[in-house]
């Protein structure tokens, strides 16, 4: 804009090109990566754009605006409620749904305050009073909101919601008597700039060196490590890249080990996350491991949805590889329940068993389907966080599940085609449930977390189910610690209770 004005531009025109510049941005964002298009000033300039669109027509070419005030202020009101009625989550926003409030403000302040609007319901001593205070508003909902969101783990009740508007109101309202006022209407000279500038790299200073140190993350370490959560090394905990592909489908040569007996592992993230069990075991089981993993994408060969096209080639190159080296072991596993709850239909195992069929097809005779891990309803380690808040104590050994109910019936369907396939199943909720619940960690004194998230093990939760699986499929050079191991292999129905 200083460009504009020292070289006599055409402003109104470079204003123009500059909108349309960012709202194209912002159109084509938002279905890619919608948070970065609601927080990017690329994406969002545009808005800004139109309002000083609207001040240089006001100043230069005021005959150009609307002459029909009470009109355009209605309509302009009108899509501003529009846009509150129908803007909520399942809408791709900003996008072009961004152009309801936008252009709804612009008619509404084009207007003037003549119009019928502006005059007697805008121009209410109440609505003044939120206009003035509207800015420190903005700052203040935003972050009660957001801390109640991050403390509860989820959407806090109605009431406190409420209680955080409340208190907001009453914040922004001291926040323009002590600081805003004071700051526009009574400062004089540079003192109150130079001030403004120490205290914003102040701020900036606390909030980098608060990240560099990973959120003063030893305040929770001192309570309980698993308040931290585990932070993934996915190169070498899933081996990234190479073993578990996201944006290729070219596997490294890495991924195969020349030692027998082979598990050949076969699977999306759910099976990634199972490598590092399984290396953590192989000097004392003595096996070989080939991982097969890719992002989005289940053993499973027949229909393929539109967003894992690129998983044919990924299933095709790895049924190619078994019928090659012949693996003495193909273990398959997935996110099950989101394959057959979330999209498919939970007794529709079709493509289970075209794949199951084409493994014994190409000579494989030890085909082992590893069914469902636990699904919690957040990520574990928040619920860890949640439950401490509340209680000021860790989190059980073992806490009830969400969709325990789903869980057990998929259980059930996948043990049953297993069994009429003459093939061998792996219970993972066998292993990791019981009456009382499913394990948040390894053991009651474990200072680690299962999961890493709702559903992904971590390498302690993949290396306690991992020796189940080992001890079931190849016998140990150390003696078994834990009798009951087999047992629960063999169990035939996993009952654990349902969350409400």
């Amino acid at each position: 804009m200083g460009l504009v004005w020292k070289y006599r531009l055409n402003f109104l025109a470079i204003t123009i090109l500059i909108a349309a510049a960012s709202f194209a941005v912002n159109v084509f964002t938002v279905s890619s990566d919608q948070v970065a298009d609601f927080y990017s000033p690329l994406s969002r300039f545009w808005e800004l754009m139109i309002g000083g669109m609207l001040a240089y027509l006001t100043l230069h070419k005021p005959h150009h605006l609307p002459k029909d005030t009470n009109l355009q202020s209605m309509l302009g009101l009108l899509l501003i409620v529009i846009a509150v009625a129908s803007i909520d989550q399942q809408r791709a926003f900003p996008g072009w749904w961004a152009l309801l409030p936008t252009l709804g403000a612009f008619l509404v302040i084009s207007a003037q305050p003549t119009a019928w609007v502006n005059r007697h319901f805008l121009g209410n001593r109440m609505l003044v009073w939120i206009g003035l205070i509207s800015y420190p508003l903005y700052l203040w909902h935003w972050t009660i909101l957001s801390f109640l969101r991050i403390t509860d783990s989820g959407i806090p009740p109605i009431r406190v919601r409420i209680a955080a508007v409340l208190a907001s109101l009453f914040l922004a309202w001291l926040t323009y008597l002590a600081i805003e006022r004071p700051i526009r209407f009574k400062a004089k000279g540079n003192r109150i700039v130079v001030v403004l500038c120490a205290l914003l790299a102040l701020i900036a200073f606390i909030g980098f060196n608060t990240y560099q140190r990973d959120g003063l993350s030893f305040r929770m370490m001192q309570i309980s490590p698993e308040l931290m959560g585990y932070k993934p090394d996915l190169a070498r905990d899933w081996r990234l890249g190479q073993c578990f592909l996201e944006d290729s489908d070219q596997f490294s040569p890495a991924c195969l080990e020349h030692k027998r007996p082979l598990i050949f592992l076969w699977g999306d993230s759910h099976a990634a996350a199972l490598y590092s069990g399984l290396k953590s075991l192989q000097n004392e089981f003595q096996f070989g491991i080939a991982q097969y993993t890719a992002a989005g994408c289940e053993p499973l060969i027949g229909k393929y949805f539109d967003d894992e096209k690129y998983c044919k080639g990924i299933n095709d190159a790895a049924l190619a590889m078994i019928e090659k080296i012949k693996p003495d072991f193909v273990l398959l596993h997935a996110n099950w329940l989101q394959t057959y709850v979330n999209r498919s239909h939970i007794n529709d195992l079709a493509d289970l068993e075209l794949t199951v069929n084409l493994l014994k097809k190409a000579g494989i005779t030890h085909i082992v389907l590893l069914g469902p891990v636990p699904s919690w309803e957040k990520y574990l380690p928040r619920i860890a966080f949640s439950y401490y808040r509340k209680e000021h104590k860790r989190l059980p050994l073992r806490i009830p599940m969400q969709n325990a109910d789903m869980e057990n019936r998929l259980d059930r369907a996948m043990r049953n085609l297993a069994t009429a396939h003459k093939i061998q199943y792996i219970s993972s909720l066998a292993i990791l449930c019981n009456p009382d619940g499913c394990l948040t960690r390894t053991a009651a004194d474990s200072m680690d977390i299962m999961t890493m998230d709702a559903g992904h093990l971590t390498p302690a939760g993949a290396g306690y189910e991992a020796r189940f699986i080992l001890m079931d499929l190849i016998k140990s050079n150390q003696p078994a610690n834990d009798s009951s191991h087999r047992a629960i292999i063999t169990q035939q129905e996993p009952q654990f209770s349902d969350t409400h």
